[in-house]
């Protein structure tokens, strides 16, 4: 099985205990549509959209 950790040149993901937030502003910040959610182990847990985010209600 392979992790995420283990891709080479890593990059941005979020963590689970992220806030919508942080991981809206890592998205904007490094202009991606879309940031991975991976846990401790580095095991995927979903793909956090920033369309998604886009209009949601403060």
């Amino acid at each position: 099985m392979h992790h995420l950790r283990d891709v080479d040149g890593g990059g941005p993901f979020a963590s689970p205990t992220a806030t919508v937030a942080e991981a809206e502003e890592a998205m904007v910040d490094r202009r991606l549509g879309a940031l991975p959610v991976v846990d401790e182990h580095g095991d995927a847990l979903g793909v956090l959209a920033r369309s998604c985010l886009s209009g949601r209600s403060s």
